[in-house]
């Protein structure tokens, strides 16, 4: 039996995905508190790796099981991330016109906002922790203790961070 060219068990399917992904987005949205974006996005990305491990020809023993251990994956993260964009954005905030660094390439509240949409655009996140430890004044040499780098690393990583964000600020200035 079809119905515009699906078979019942393609109609089986699509039913019992959306089922699966209205649950994976409801445990992001409760025990995570992620907004609905974020949730649709957590449960997508639990899903495909759940479709993706069943078409390379793994088994997956407990498909729910499964799916909510990469949703928690993708939520911690989602989390864990937003908080240490949060952090910057606070030092950013508290920082203006004390650190000669960030003095460098902000002026003003609006171009700290700017510099947090360029640093949450271009920056991975262990750059934007590194950042974040820097901004709330943290030394290199502590910066490098708690990140297990060598503080010739940290200076690296915080000198292409620098090099990201004012080429991610060039770009969107207006050219005249």
């Amino acid at each position: 039996m079809t119905v515009t060219g699906w078979t019942l068990a393609d109609l089986r399917l699509e039913r019992e995905y959306r089922q699966r992904h209205r649950a994976l987005a409801d445990v992001a949205r409760l025990r995570y508190r992620l907004p609905a974006e974020d949730c649709e996005e957590v449960a997508d990305d639990a899903l495909i790796a759940w479709h993706r491990e069943l078409s390379t020809g793994g088994t997956v023993e407990f498909d729910n099981a499964f799916c909510f251990t990469v949703l928690h994956r993708r939520a911690s993260d989602r989390v864990r991330h937003d908080r240490l964009l949060e952090m910057v954005d606070l030092a950013v905030a508290e920082n203006i016109g004390t650190d000669p660094h960030l003095d460098a390439a902000v002026v003003g509240r609006e171009q700290a906002r700017e510099l947090c949409a360029a640093a949450r655009r271009v920056l991975s996140e262990d750059e934007l922790r590194l950042l974040g430890m820097r901004l709330i004044g943290y030394q290199r040499p502590e910066i490098a203790r708690h990140a297990g780098l060598s503080e010739r690393e940290v200076a690296t990583v915080l000198q292409r961070v620098r090099r990201k964000l004012r080429a991610a600020l060039d770009d969107q200035r207006p050219r005249g």
